[in-house]
């Protein structure tokens, strides 16, 4: 913003300082419409033309800064527009990678309450045969005992 108002500023002063050459001209040319001989109307004609030299020299200062400050500004918007846009890339990606990740993980859950229902039904199964083992362990050893 400080920029802003040097700027300002600055085309003020210029405003200025054309409007004093301007008075200077108007003045140098009812001078030259005197009856003044050549030479005071040469040296002003070149007063008013070194005037107005310094002004567009200024002018001209002013706009190559301008045109500086310009290039820096749109050098940093496009590096923020890259960055924004590597970014938004990298967002998409990851959600992407999220969604994948939920759904891989959805399935994991299925197929672990899958194997925990199987688990028990295999312990059930062992805890029978472990049951019928024993039981004929028993009647085999009481018609041993026979």
């Amino acid at each position: 913003m400080a920029s802003a108002g040097a700027g300002l500023r600055g085309v003020r002063s210029l405003r200025a300082s054309r409007e004093n050459s301007m008075t200077d001209a108007h003045a140098l040319v009812s001078g030259l419409s005197s009856v003044a001989p050549v030479s005071d109307r040469l040296s002003k004609m070149a007063a008013l033309s070194a005037s107005d030299k310094e002004l567009i020299d200024t002018l001209q200062a002013k706009l190559d800064a301008q045109r500086a400050e310009l290039d820096e500004r749109s050098t940093a918007v496009a590096t923020v527009q890259r960055n924004f846009e590597q970014l938004s890339s990298l967002s998409a990606r990851e959600r992407h990678d999220l969604q994948r990740l939920k759904g891989e993980h959805a399935n994991v859950v299925r197929e672990k309450g899958e194997l925990v229902i199987r688990v028990h039904a295999l312990e059930q199964e062992v805890a029978q045969l472990r049951a019928r083992a024993e039981a004929a362990s028993t009647s085999q050893s009481s018609a041993e005992a026979k």
